[in-house]
């Protein structure tokens, strides 16, 4: 059974700690490091999953949020021709500017 508690655990974070800013980031991996991390999630499928291991592969080879590939349906691919199309409703950046 869950259990509610009498207070706001959350109260006592100041909006200085809570919030954030964004911070531009001009560091990616490279072409080694994504092969050495595809090499390590396969001999480590036991612990890793192999259901982790696509995740990460198509996050790396689409480029889009985890949130926009969780939320992508089957017609955002296009087997025949290899591509993926997410539509601008679904991007991040199209929610923030509508």
């Amino acid at each position: 059974m869950l259990g509610w508690l009498p207070v706001n655990v959350a109260a006592d974070i100041d909006q200085y700690i809570a919030s954030t800013t964004e911070q531009v980031r001009d560091r990616y991996l490279t072409i080694s490091e994504i092969k050495k991390l595809f090499i390590v999630m396969a001999r480590n499928r036991d612990w890793f999953g192999r259901d982790n291991e696509l995740a990460i592969q198509l996050l790396l080879m689409l480029g889009v949020r985890k949130t926009e590939l969780i939320a992508a349906t089957w017609s955002a691919f296009d087997f025949d021709n290899a591509r993926s199309h997410q539509s601008a409703a679904k991007q991040k950046m199209a929610l923030l500017f509508h």
